[in-house]
């Protein structure tokens, strides 16, 4: 289910949110994402599996296209594929060493605590995001908008 919520809505919903701030969007998707995680352990049904995949797809719908347009927009327009390879290989490792911490952290701790763990986890990753929008995610910030011929504000050259 979540993939087909994917691939039938992620690009049109995006396509709509443009006019929104973009961290604020994924700060949202992240909180979505996590209370539908946090919703698994609490009904055993598979009509409640459903609503939560429904959630937490919500959710990766609002926050992956605001979080890699926000990383192209930081890179130097010569090396978007470096970092958006680099930001993608973060989630690979994180998928490859989820199992060894959260296996044996769902044994221990059972189906409602585990899962109702999850919301608490990603919280702090909603305090970046909006940390970030209020910080860096200005046009004078982003190295990237400046590529194509427009000379890149003061402010822009001093930025490591």
């Amino acid at each position: 289910m979540n993939g087909v919520l994917v691939a039938f809505f992620e690009i049109s919903i995006t396509a709509r949110l443009k006019p929104f701030r973009r961290l604020r969007l994924a700060a949202l998707g992240f909180f979505l994402a996590s209370v539908g995680f946090g919703m698994i352990g609490l009904v055993m049904h598979w009509a409640w599996f459903l609503l939560t995949v429904l959630v937490f797809t919500a959710g990766e719908i609002l926050a992956s296209p605001q979080q890699m347009s926000f990383i192209a927009d930081w890179a130097p327009p010569e090396a978007r594929g470096r970092y958006l390879s680099l930001y993608q290989a973060t989630w690979s490792v994180a998928f490859a060493v989820n199992p060894a911490i959260t296996l044996p952290l769902h044994a221990a701790l059972g189906e409602r605590a585990f899962w109702g763990l999850m919301p608490i986890v990603a919280l702090p990753g909603v305090f970046v995001l909006l940390r970030l929008d209020r910080t860096a995610d200005r046009p004078e910030l982003l190295r990237g908008v400046w590529g194509g011929g427009m000379p890149p504000p003061e402010s822009v050259k001093s930025l490591p």
